[in-house]
């Protein structure tokens, strides 16, 4: 996992600090973590998300300033949070990205090792 961190050009020349969380799913046969999302930028402005896998972007509704358990699963394929899940079909891509843009506290990460 690395914490990468991208510029955004907005209107008038300001710039925008984005970062997300960049799973490598090679090794990775489970991800645990609790955040609250503080707040979301403004989505005609500066695009976010809270899931990319394989090209392919999730944003489902997440309640903000609430701690939320999200947990990816590598048997079932799956990333499960309050409510609802993704399924993401197949292990097309070995890297996963987490809430890219979003401003949020982890406050619990817990990344299993799959078995040799």
């Amino acid at each position: 996992m690395r914490i990468v961190n991208t510029f955004h050009l907005l209107a008038a020349g300001s710039k925008q600090e984005g970062s997300y969380l960049h799973f490598d799913l090679d090794n990775i046969s489970r991800i645990e973590l609790v955040i609250n999302i503080q707040k979301l930028p403004i989505a005609d402005k500066l695009k976010y998300y809270y899931f990319k896998y394989d090209g392919r972007e999730y944003t489902p509704e997440l309640p903000l300033n609430e701690d939320v358990r999200i947990v990816y699963d590598r048997e079932s394929l799956t990333i499960a949070y309050p409510g609802g899940y993704v399924h993401l079909n197949k292990y097309s891509s070995r890297y996963l990205d987490m809430f890219y843009n979003i401003d949020a506290y982890v406050s619990k990460l817990l990344i299993t090792n799959k078995e040799k």
